[in-house]
Formats: structure tokens, sequence, C-alpha cells
């Protein structure tokens, strides 16, 4: 426990340094250029709003694209990043929560994925040195340099494999159903986390669970699948951006879900349809 808190306190000291000056502006600027930051932004002040202020669905925003207003599921939602963050836009401002979120994916994907790599080598080194390159590589920098919030969070993806390595270790629910929440807290933290650990976490078991007939014969680690596929924590929100989606996109198939709300079926505009506008640019502090 004293090595974990170590390397935790390690990251949380090397984070600031790595992302300087952003710690100096924590209430007064966010990386990037003016452009999707803002977007990301306005989404943060939108969700406490709508909720606090309001006390609509966070989901539908009537202020954009107007007459037709705008669902928000059609574009990345952030959602576990907004939730999470919710207590710092309360009590800080949505300017202190989107570099609260960058900060803390540093700290936490350098420290998830030190988790990981200590369990598979049993080098506290090798853990630490996997951690930095993890946090620091340039794909997050550049994300960072960007401003694209989605992109940050990944610290939830070694998660999901330390915990699915668990489970066809001790074929146990408790694992098989962190393993879905992190999974499920990687894809409403950014769609594209959803599509790679479609393709990711098949091959892993493929390569990590030989040989196969063993461990297809254990109905433990059926009832862990089972456990895994029904803990998932975005299959609820997926039923309600599901038949949105589709009205927009009529490539996407979906059957609307009984009590739908009839707004989450109408006319939702992207910026590929001629009659929608440019999202407009929020000021630092919406209001």
């Amino acid at each position: 426990m004293k090595k974990h808190l170590a390397s935790l306190g390690f990251f949380a000291v090397l984070t600031p340094i790595m992302t300087f000056p952003l710690v100096m502006h924590l209430a007064e600027a966010v990386p990037g250029p003016p452009w999707d930051n803002f977007v990301w932004l306005y989404d943060i002040w939108w969700f406490k709003h709508s909720l606090f202020d309001l006390g609509v669905s966070p989901w539908f925003n009537p202020q954009m694209f107007h007459p037709f207003g705008y669902n928000v599921g059609l574009s990345e939602t952030i959602l576990a990043s907004k939730a999470l963050g919710l207590p710092f836009t309360l009590l800080a401002g949505e300017v202190v929560t989107f570099n609260a979120i960058v900060l803390a994916s540093f700290i936490l994907s350098g420290f998830t994925m030190y988790l990981l790599v200590l369990r598979t080598t049993r080098s506290a080194w090798a853990a630490l040195l996997s951690g930095v390159i993890y946090a620091f590589a340039p794909y997050r920098i550049h994300a960072l340099a960007a401003g694209w919030i989605p992109l940050l969070p990944t610290q939830w993806l070694p998660l999901c494999v330390l915990y699915l390595d668990k489970t066809l270790d001790e074929r146990r629910s408790r694992p098989a159903a962190l393993s879905a929440l992190f999974a499920a807290l990687s894809a409403l933290s950014s769609w594209y986390y959803a599509y790679m650990l479609a393709i990711i976490l098949p091959i892993y078991i493929l390569i990590r669970a030989r040989p196969w007939r063993r461990y297809m014969r254990d109905r433990r680690l059926w009832r862990c699948a089972a456990v895994s596929s029904s803990s998932s924590a975005s299959s609820p929100y997926l039923s309600s951006f599901l038949p949105s989606a589709s009205a927009a996109h009529p490539g996407l198939s979906a059957t609307p879900t009984a009590g739908q709300p009839a707004w989450m079926t109408s006319f939702c505009p992207t910026c590929t349809n001629p009659s929608g506008t440019l999202l407009p640019q929020p000021a630092s502090r919406c209001a």
C-alpha cells in the first residue's frame, strides 16, 4: 500500500510540472486554442445549468440550433467526466472543472498503468516507467494542447484490463463487474474508447485465456461474463441515445424505447446539415 501511495504521489507531483503553466491558471484559462475546448467547456456548464438551474434533462439543449434544439448525445457526451466533476462545477465553476479533469487524467492514467504493469511484471520500476510513458505519451500531450478533453480520460482503460485479467485468474464476479464498470466509464468518457475496447478486449481474451477449452468449460467464467454484461453502466444511456441518434442518422437502426419523450426523436440537425448553424463559442465563463 505504501508503494502505491508513493507512486500516486509521484504522478501528482510530476503532472503539474509536465503540464506547466496550467496549474497557475486553473480558474481563468483552459488548454488549447479557442475551438473544441470551448465546446466542452460549454457542455460542462450546460450539464450543471440544466440540472440545477433549469431542472430539465441535460441531454437536450433547446438553445442550440434554435428553433430545433440539439440532442447532446449526438456528439461526445463526456458523461463520466461531467458527472464526476460536478462537485467542482457547483463549487468553483466550469473552468476549474475542465482543468481538474485534465490534471486528474494525467495523474490517474499514470497510476492505473502502474498498477496494471505491476501486476504483470512484479517490477515497481517497470511499472513506474510504464506509467510515465502512458500518461505523457505524445497522443495525450497532443490532446492536451488541442483541448480535446474527451480523449484525455484514459485512466479507465488500464483498470478495465487489470480487472479482466483478475477475472480470468480468479473466476469471481466482483472483478468482472469492476472490469465492466471501467469499460463503461471509458465509453462514457469518449465513444472512441468504446470502439477500441470492443476490438482490443476480445483479442486480449483470446491470447490470455489459453488453453481455450479449459476456460470454455468453466461455468464460473460464464457467470462472470453474465455479470460483466449486466453491469455495464452505459446501457441505460445507450437505450435513450440510440433512438434519437437514428433520427438524425438514418443509417443507424434502433427501435424507440417505450415512453421516449417526443423531442428525443424530433429534428436534430448536425454541423453537416445545411439548415444547421455552427455551435456558438461561449465566453470563458458561461452565464
